[in-house]
């Protein structure tokens, strides 16, 4: 029950760090693997919403609670991230994760250089700077190793 509040609250857009609380209670609660994938899910969503609404970048403390939480996603469902599992909602989830790694390299300082300035105006929601950056930067790499 814990986990479709948590949901509901996350499509009204109640405050991540209210709907964190259920999520953790719903994990907590969790007897199935599927279950507790749902929740770290959630968890992952609710640190990104807190990084996000902030001020820009997020605090160090806000970007390692997204760190966090994508770290144990990854450590724990390896197989549904990889596709080893069918879901509805599969393309979303990847994409979801996709954007939780950019975006957590661009607030940890992960990345130097060219990749940082790629992540830097990924992180400030300038995607189309971001892929015209990072093609310049393939470019001239590639033009390098030729």
């Amino acid at each position: 029950e814990a986990l479709a509040v948590a949901e509901e609250m996350m499509r009204k857009g109640d405050p991540p760090d209210d709907i964190e609380a259920f999520y953790s209670h719903a994990f907590k609660e969790g007897q199935d693997h599927a279950f507790a994938f749902r929740a770290r899910l959630g968890l992952l969503r609710c640190a990104l919403r807190a990084a996000e609404e902030g001020a820009q970048p997020p605090t160090a403390e806000r970007a390692e609670r997204a760190a966090a939480a994508l770290g144990d996603l990854l450590a724990s469902h390896e197989d549904e991230l990889q596709g080893h599992s069918v879901r509805a909602d599969a393309a979303k989830v990847q994409q979801l994760v996709a954007r939780a790694g950019l975006l957590v390299d661009a607030w940890t300082g992960a990345a130097t250089g060219d990749e940082a300035e790629v992540l830097e105006l990924f992180a400030k929601g300038e995607v189309e700077f971001a892929v015209n950056a990072a093609l310049l930067w393939y470019r001239a790499a590639a033009a390098d190793d030729v």
